[in-house]
């Protein structure tokens, strides 16, 4: 339940940011990206053995491939940094880029490791 509250929260934090685009917010992408980030950090400690029951939507393959599970983990916390790190500049059109390579990690790993 807590795993799934946390990336409930992390959905938000990405809505939020791309909300904040159109009135070019870096404040709320700058919090979002630092949120996302800690995230990043603390996720592979939220997937202990045996915790993909109902109602979790955790593949199998996370322990099964541990390995690539933590690569996609450590992808998701790089590009959020990278995120923080762009949105600092102010520019938009890279600010935007940024937050889409976020995007991609959560969709490249929702495909291989949630049902």
């Amino acid at each position: 339940k807590e795993r799934m509250d946390k990336f409930q929260e992390s959905k938000s934090i990405m809505r939020q940011i791309n909300k904040s685009f159109a009135n070019k917010d870096f404040t709320i992408v700058e919090t979002g990206a630092s949120k996302l980030q800690k995230w990043g950090l603390d996720m592979n400690n939220f997937f202990p053995e045996g915790s993909n029951k109902k109602p979790s939507e955790a593949r199998e393959e996370i322990w099964l491939e541990p390995d690539l599970f933590k690569l996609a983990i450590e992808n998701f916390t790089k590009a959020s940094a990278n995120l923080l790190k762009i949105s600092k500049e102010k520019n938009l059109e890279k600010t935007i880029q940024a937050f889409r390579e976020v995007a991609n990690t959560c969709k490249g790993c929702h495909k291989k490791f949630r049902n």
